[in-house]
């Protein structure tokens, strides 16, 4: 597709012909190469480096949109650049997340402890039903798809709701995202 194996630029054209079929081979061939770059470099595990891909992608696909890339021959190498600052961040949020998660052994918790995390529990169901329903049919069909099937490939999703292989991933992506920004606006009530 492109000229050379490290020249994307023609995405970049693709986006401005708004060519999805380009747009679509482009972006797969795209995001294998970051996948393995993730998984080589930084010893990433395959699902783990689609994610991070999906969303430093995200941030991209924004900026080739708002025409912010001005040397489109090095755009392998800001995505590398966004993979990677990507995962970085997903450590150090990890990192924060472990350093503020205490275990506790649900033997040695109090009955109206329990019950508290019950009703908290409860809570957040309700809170996120309210967000999957002000998700538009498609969207809410697919997170419905993803809550029985939480192990569901992009391949699956791809063929479930008849999407490329990009829009699925795309379309998770921020279905995902939708919901936990519509939990945040909630739980804050």
């Amino acid at each position: 597709m492109a000229q050379n194996k490290d020249d994307f630029s023609a995405l970049i054209q693709a986006f401005r012909e708004n060519d999805e079929r380009r747009i679509n081979a482009l972006l797969l061939e795209l995001y294998d190469r970051l996948e393995m770059y993730l998984r080589v470099v930084y010893d990433c595990d395959t699902e783990l480096a689609k994610d991070i891909v999906q969303t430093a992608m995200n941030r991209v696909i924004k900026k080739i949109n708002e025409e912010a890339i001005l040397d489109s021959k090095s755009l392998l190498s800001y995505c590398m650049i966004s993979c990677k600052n990507q995962f970085f961040r997903l450590v150090k949020d990890e990192k924060k997340r472990s350093m503020q998660t205490v275990e506790l052994d649900e033997q040695l918790v109090p009955d109206h402890e329990h019950a508290l995390h019950q009703l908290l529990s409860k809570e957040r169901m309700r809170i996120l039903n309210d967000c999957i329903h002000g998700l538009n049919e498609l969207n809410r069909r697919l997170i419905e798809f993803l809550l029985a099937q939480p192990d569901a490939s992009t391949s699956e999703i791809e063929q479930q709701f008849q999407l490329s292989y990009a829009s699925a991933r795309t379309r998770k992506t921020r279905i995902i995202q939708a919901l936990h920004d519509c939990y945040l606006r909630y739980s804050k009530k």
